[in-house]
């Protein structure tokens, strides 16, 4: 799939990888107008989806598409800004 330059597409396949994300993550992973989260996607060369019909339990799932090695790289990716996350101080 990299050969051709185009970065894999969600759906219909199923995900190559998924991630459960706490729910006071999820807008700091998907960033302003998707952001964080394209630039997730272009890093590892995957798609990355977020589920959220989870939320009301407190999570959802990143769902990731592409090769497994893209996959791999999304997830720590993802790990590590999920540990980069500090909440906002009103």
């Amino acid at each position: 799939m990299r050969e051709s330059g185009k970065i894999p597409r969600g759906p219909p396949d199923l995900p190559t990888g998924t991630e459960v994300i706490e729910q006071k993550c999820v807008a700091y992973l998907i960033g302003k107008g998707g952001q964080a989260l394209a630039a997730i996607n272009a890093a590892a060369g995957v798609s990355t989806q977020i589920d959220q019909s989870t939320k009301s339990f407190g999570y959802s799932m990143a769902n990731i598409y592409g090769t497994e090695e893209g996959t791999a790289k999304a997830k720590l990716i993802l790990r590590q800004k999920i540990s980069e996350y500090r909440p906002l101080r009103g």
